[in-house]
């Protein structure tokens, strides 16, 4: 049986010949999608008084800045939770409090980037190699810890799409009947991959490689986590957002997961305005100024805030691993529980 360094992915000569053409063509995309989010800020927001925009965010209450901060945080706990569930689902071994350190930084810093599986992938790397993970292991938490953000994702936007329609309909400019067709769909597509998991007991094999099949507990484990960190995400945004959005938090989070993946597929460093001109497209009703302060906002707790936190945890981080201490214990912590396992 091949092992999984056979893979392709694995195969550096490989690896680049698959991806030479993406690389040709990538800045192209970049340099579109960058134009058209340009273009959309511009015709929106050319005509618009910047002192609103600053009256907004002073406007804005101690306790509206709270409950953004504790969602923030919340996202946070949950990756880093996730993190260590990931870790031990590779290896066998709990290191929570080392998982969360590697969640916080790897994400933010990641998500800034612009290329979040590869800058995170990178970080992890790091961090966990220190540790003492090997780059199978390493490879299999990078797997692990996408799989909720991607679970998640249809089912919550195909369940907006079907429960809440009508509003979904204003925000996307799509008929109602043909958005709960497709939100119909969705779920028929999320609830036969339950199905699969729980009937699918011996590994697929892909390109030569067997590839197990997560058990139907840890799928859903893996989308409840996502689900959390997707709600949790999108109302640090929501708080911030005036009554006249006229969207509840369950259709917010469709417009806001459209928005987050066409900030994520430009290859922009954090989406940063092309995130913001998706909104504005989605949400008309939302005066300008209103929007662009509550995302301005956002920004600072939601990408701001957590990236400070990252570099402080990184430099501390590879300060201590070089003076010797922390890749000891890390080591010794982790042999003593593999010693631990029958």
């Amino acid at each position: 049986m091949p092992s999984l360094t056979d893979h392709p992915l694995f195969d550096s000569d490989r690896r680049r010949q698959w991806l030479r053409p993406l690389r040709r063509y990538a800045w192209l995309m970049w340099i579109a999608v960058t134009a058209l989010a340009g273009w959309i800020l511009w015709d929106r927001l050319h005509g618009i008084d910047l002192s609103a925009i600053g009256r907004r965010i002073l406007a804005t209450s101690p306790t509206t800045l709270f409950m953004a901060v504790s969602c923030c945080l919340g996202v946070n706990i949950l990756a880093g939770a996730y993190e260590g569930i990931a870790v031990r689902s590779v290896t066998g071994r709990r290191a929570w409090i080392h998982s969360g350190i590697v969640a916080s930084v790897a994400n933010p810093i990641g998500h800034m980037v612009g290329n979040a599986l590869l800058g995170a992938g990178a970080l992890r790397y790091r961090m966990h190699s220190a540790a003492g993970l090997n780059a199978v292991q390493i490879g299999g938490v990078i797997v692990l810890t996408a799989m909720p953000f991607l679970l998640a994702l249809g089912w919550l936007i195909d369940l907006a799409m079907v429960f809440f329609a009508d509003e979904a309909g204003k925000a996307l400019h799509v008929a109602v009947p043909a958005l709960m067709a497709f939100g119909l769909v969705g779920l028929l597509k999320d609830a036969a991959w339950l199905w699969f998991v729980r009937r699918r007991k011996t590994p697929l094999r892909i390109a030569g490689q067997d590839i197990r099949i997560p058990s139907l507990h840890a799928t859903l484990l893996q989308t409840l986590i996502g689900i959390g960190e997707i709600l949790l995400a999108a109302a640090t945004l929501y708080v911030f957002l005036p009554p006249a959005i006229g969207m509840s938090l369950p259709t917010f989070v469709a417009v806001y997961l459209i928005a987050v993946m066409v900030g994520q597929l430009s290859h922009v460093p954090a989406g940063l305005g092309v995130q913001e001109a998706a909104l504005l497209l989605m949400m008309p009703q939302v005066p300008p100024a209103e929007l662009l302060g509550a995302a301005l906002l956002y920004r600072a707790v939601y990408d701001l805030l957590p990236l400070l936190v990252a570099l402080v945890l990184l430099v501390t981080h590879e300060t201590l691993l070089r003076r010797g201490p922390l890749q000891q214990s890390l080591v010794t912590q982790n042999q003593r529980q593999a010693d631990d396992q029958p």
